[in-house]
């Protein structure tokens, strides 16, 4: 019983959406005709901003407002139509005849058509090209330029692969229809990134498929602090994959060789304390005011924290890794992180007060604000990371 009902239900519908009975208007014509649901808009404001003006667009009279949820449901568009393949496993079918195939890769479809794009773009504005930029261009722009796999075999064995626009991909690839920050329109390949206004987003992807220009070399040099020359000479080793390769051997080989060399070194903690002490200061050192509240900084048993000291070195020294353990090439050398506990340590231990001076002040989190000078640096050895060898001071000591 039910599903003679639904069948009867689906019946009405299919000729409710084949009839012409809906009061249909163009925007600045007086003029009503009957039309299809699928042929007509609701009203909407965003709708009414790309559509304005376009004489091949209808909208349904302001008598059916009330009841707009229903119009929907029957068929009107409430969104741009668009007419495109959606894809299965990455590939878009496309033609599939005796001996000739074709398949769009990565969701491409060339067939691919927005409803009014024609007009819009070739009668811009501000507002209607942002509309176009953020509504159509970007969430569809893989749509917009892509590449089609042809094959006379069905399952693509010795195909060839073409790379094209699709036909509204083709429309906003050629038409005038960007502005600049000067309200000027231009066709994408006459305009880069930043010669757009700030509303549009930059994207970069979108720029590729459009076919805008690349930032001006010199601009990418001079926020990147580099010879705009070298920036051309990278360019070109990363095209000629040869030479690339030849060039990562080399960086590699030579970080290796400088880590080998410096590996050789032998780390002494005496000596390196030493010349710690002995490197001359770059201020006067004057006498304070305020002296040190040492109250909290006294040990309750300083020859058993000596002694305790004593045998976490001695086994820290013991434990210690090859020093070829504690870094990465990437071709450059990334330390292990700082002990934790040591910042911890100085925390508890000073408050967050200056050694020096015994100033200190608090972040927005409440946390006093120091920071933590290793004597010696804590790159000659791992055991070398611990609280006896940083010192807790201000920014200013």
């Amino acid at each position: 019983m039910i599903s003679l009902i639904q069948r009867k239900k689906n019946k009405l519908l299919e000729k409710i959406q084949d009839t012409p009975f809906i009061r249909a208007y163009v925007p600045g014509n007086a003029h009503r005709e009957y039309k299809k649901p699928d042929e007509v808009y609701i009203d909407d404001d965003e709708l009414w901003l790309y559509f304005e003006g376009n004489p091949d667009v209808w909208f349904f009279d302001m008598i059916y407002v009330q009841h707009k949820r229903y119009l929907e449901r029957i068929g009107v568009n409430n969104s741009i139509c668009m007419q495109h393949t959606y894809y299965w496993r990455n590939y878009v079918p496309i033609l599939d005849c005796f001996s000739y195939h074709e398949r769009g890769l990565e969701g491409f479809d060339y067939r691919w058509t927005v409803d009014g794009l024609d007009f819009a773009t070739q009668n811009p504005n501000f507002h209607r090209s942002l509309y176009i930029w953020e509504e159509i261009a970007r969430p569809y722009q893989h749509l917009i330029y892509g590449i089609v796999e042809i094959s006379t075999n069905q399952n693509f064995k010795d195909s060839r692969r073409v790379e094209k626009a699709s036909i509204a991909g083709d429309i906003l690839r050629n038409t005038q229809w960007i502005p600049d920050k000067e309200g000027l329109f231009h066709s994408p390949d006459s305009l880069c990134l930043e010669d757009l206004p700030d509303e549009f987003t930059r994207d970069e992807g979108l720029s590729k498929k459009l076919g805008l220009k690349d930032r001006p070399l010199k601009d990418i040099a001079h926020e990147v602090g580099v010879d705009e020359d070298d920036l051309i000479l990278f360019q070109q080793i990363t095209k000629n994959k040869e030479f690339l390769d030849l060039f990562r051997d080399f960086a590699y080989k030579t970080v290796r060789k400088q880590t080998n060399n410096h590996d050789t070194d032998i780390f002494s903690y005496i000596t390196s304390l030493e010349d710690a002490f002995s490197k001359p200061s770059d201020i006067l050192i004057e006498d304070f005011d305020e002296q040190l509240d040492d109250t909290n900084s006294v040990l309750v048993n300083p020859v058993r924290r000596r002694q305790k000291t004593q045998e976490e070195i001695q086994n820290s020294i013991h434990n210690e890794p090859e020093r070829h353990q504690r870094y990465d090439l990437v071709p450059s050398i990334v330390w292990d992180k700082k002990d934790s506990s040591v910042r911890t340590f100085l925390l508890e231990q000073y408050h967050g007060r200056c050694q020096i001076c015994a100033s200190t002040f608090n972040k927005r989190n409440g946390m006093p604000y120091f920071e933590g000078l290793y004597l010696v640096s804590r790159i000659g050895a791992q055991w070398v990371d611990r609280p006896g060898n940083v010192l807790c001071l201000c920014p200013t000591c």
